[in-house]
């Protein structure tokens, strides 16, 4: 369903209620809350702007902000309730092969509460179902069954990023075979990472290659079967 929001219907714009509202309950917040952030202010005190979005009589303009933050930032969501007014964005060859041959269950998420921020690392901003409130502090548990070098990414409404694995902040990391806590500091200890801003889904992406420096750029990933590599996915729903 692709809408104009600024010719859409009373029928459309109740329907994108109903998803705000659900989306309301979900992240613990209210409907009007949702409409001040997507609107980008403060609702007038007085205006009955909650009844009239009920009803599908908000303004088509408002409609249009609010479809569009909820798209940008509660897709999956959207998604699970209304699949024709919110389609998921169409995946790319990287999103593709991940689906296929990405391993789960073996790359786990560690909370940590002792440890002093697309997610940073918080010794840089402070001297499971995967679930984690905004600010709190985790890790990683890696479970290899072949050792080499490893690489790690952190997705976000397609976006790709490189998240440091390295001891003193590099990109890359020995792995060994076994059980191992990811990323460390040059002790041996946890470094935690920490997602100040963006809630929603976020997908982490380990990949081990056996023989060779990984130099992956998943924007313009090309399966090649000639190269020997194993990837471990974790989706973790970060909330407010």
């Amino acid at each position: 369903m692709d809408i104009d929001w600024l010719t859409a219907s009373k029928d459309e714009r109740a329907t994108l209620y109903r998803v705000t509202r659900v989306i309301s309950g979900v992240t613990n917040q209210s409907v009007e809350a949702i409409m001040e952030k997507a609107l980008g202010g403060e609702l007038f005190t007085g205006a009955d702007y909650l009844t009239n979005f009920r009803q599908g009589k908000i303004a088509r303009a408002k409609a249009k902000l609010i479809y569009a933050w909820i798209a940008e930032h509660h897709i999956d969501t959207a998604h699970a309730i209304e699949p024709d007014l919110f389609p998921m964005p169409a995946l790319s060859a990287w999103e593709r092969y991940l689906d296929k041959h990405a391993i789960r269950g073996k790359l786990r998420l560690v909370r940590i509460d002792k440890f002093r921020g697309i997610v940073q690392r918080a010794d840089s901003v402070q001297p499971a179902d995967q679930r984690l409130q905004l600010g709190e502090e985790f890790c990683f548990e890696l479970e290899s069954k072949t050792k080499g070098t490893a690489i790690a990414f952190q997705g976000y409404r397609g976006k790709w990023h490189p998240l440091p694995l390295g001891k003193n902040g590099e990109l890359s990391t020995a792995i060994i075979v076994g059980t191992q806590i990811l990323p460390q500091d040059t002790n041996d200890q946890p470094i935690s990472l920490i997602e100040m801003e963006d809630t929603g889904l976020h997908h982490f992406v380990f990949v081990i290659a056996q023989k060779r420096i990984l130099k992956l750029i998943p924007e313009q990933f090309t399966a090649n079967p000639k190269e020997k590599i194993t990837l471990h996915q974790i989706t973790v729903r970060f909330e407010s």
